[in-house]
């Protein structure tokens, strides 16, 4: 899906595709911002249950861990951080695609 979003945000500032509904969505003024506030407010939420899984697994003195209980933290905690690092640096690349084409438009 990310891919497509920014493939055809690419071929539409390029002028080989018209603009759609999701690249007309990713030129709005403060699409940048709210890309960044939600890739961090998701790698936030995934180092915060990082930690707390490591707490957790403190609480048994680094040993034997119940399998359920620790995977029940971990996996959605490393989704979140995975997600929120490919959500932050999407951001930044369709700012830079606009970046590009706005600097064209206006010479």
């Amino acid at each position: 899906m990310l891919l497509a979003v920014l493939s055809r945000t690419y071929a539409a500032a390029r002028g080989m595709l018209p603009g759609s509904r999701p690249v007309l969505m990713t030129k709005h003024p403060q699409a940048l911002e709210r890309g960044l506030i939600a890739g961090g407010t998701l790698l936030l939420i995934g180092l915060l249950g990082c930690v707390v899984a490591v707490i957790r697994w403190n609480s048994e003195d680094f040993g034997t861990l119940d399998l359920a209980s620790s995977l029940r933290w971990s996996i959605p905690s490393v989704t979140c951080l995975v997600v929120g690092a490919e959500v932050l640096m999407a951001s930044f690349f369709l700012g830079l695609l606009h970046f590009d084409s706005a600097m064209s438009t206006s010479t």
